[in-house]
């Protein structure tokens, strides 16, 4: 009886490669924040770190803590300027893809 040979073969699947996570800076959210800062530093200089926190505070809730009322004149320095750079951000960056031609392109630390 002749012995018969078995042959196996090994069959490799590719594995799917992953991105390295790299630390990028999402410039429309920092955008928005630019506004509060400058209203924060404007109001440090002008009568010191109180004064500052209750600008800060009018600024992100539209509470004027001095005149003990609402006020939304101030959330244009503050909330709207955020919310609009998380959309941006969100709509831009993401369904639109720009972000993602960012990183094909090899551009280094910068997203939208």
């Amino acid at each position: 009886m002749a012995k018969t040979r078995t042959i196996t073969r090994v069959v490799r699947v590719k594995s799917k490669r992953r991105a390295h996570r790299k630390f990028t800076v999402p410039l429309a959210m920092v955008a928005g924040f630019a506004p509060l800062a400058v209203t924060g530093i404007a109001a440090y200089q002008k009568a010191g770190a109180k004064y500052a926190l209750q600008e800060l505070t009018w600024a992100l809730t539209g509470w004027d803590i001095p005149g003990k009322r609402f006020d939304a004149g101030g959330l244009s320095r503050g909330t709207v300027p955020i919310v609009l750079g998380v959309l941006l951000h969100k709509i831009v960056g993401g369904k639109l893809g720009v972000n993602k031609m960012l990183a094909q392109a090899n551009v280094p630390l910068l997203r939208i």
